[in-house]
């Protein structure tokens, strides 16, 4: 799912490069979405669709998806908030983090020693990356469901 798609990045462009997966891209405006329709029908893209609506209100409850990707619709553990009920279980959301909230989340952290506040089912981890000819780095934050523990006492061990 791409929520909050806008117009379409980057659901569009991973749908043309992952044919063999299905996308939905969601988003609140309904022009929005008629635009994505669009451009999906333009591109005879089979394993993209549209939603429009609220995700957290009006989101059907019966359809889990693996990854969300988001880019400019909330900080990553308020995706999380909106689309945890949407994930299945070993699901994932994927944030691109703007380099603005970056500064500021940097001086925040370094002011305060404050942390992003994780919810407890998930962790989360931060990719950087360098685009040529651009001085900012770029961050990818990920939160993905926790790996359920082994409980060591129930093992059953073998002493060949």
């Amino acid at each position: 799912m791409d929520l909050g798609s806008g117009a379409g990045l980057p659901g569009v462009p991973l749908a043309i490069a992952v044919p063999e997966k299905r996308f939905t891209l969601c988003d609140r405006s309904e022009r929005r979405v008629r635009f994505l329709q669009q451009v999906i029908l333009q591109l005879d893209l089979k394993n993209a669709s549209t939603w429009l609506g609220d995700i957290g209100r009006d989101y059907p409850a019966n359809e889990a998806f693996d990854t969300v990707v988001a880019r400019g619709v909330a900080t990553a553990c308020e995706v999380w908030s909106m689309v945890q009920p949407r994930l299945s279980p070993s699901g994932r959301v994927l944030v691109y983090e703007s380099t603005q909230l970056q500064a500021q989340s940097a001086s925040t952290d370094q002011e305060s020693g404050a942390t992003e506040d994780v919810p407890e089912q998930c962790s989360l981890s931060r990719y950087h990356f360098e685009i040529p000819g651009l001085r900012e780095v770029h961050t990818v934050v990920c939160l993905e469901h926790l790996k359920p523990k082994t409980d060591e006492s129930t093992l059953v061990k073998n002493y060949d």
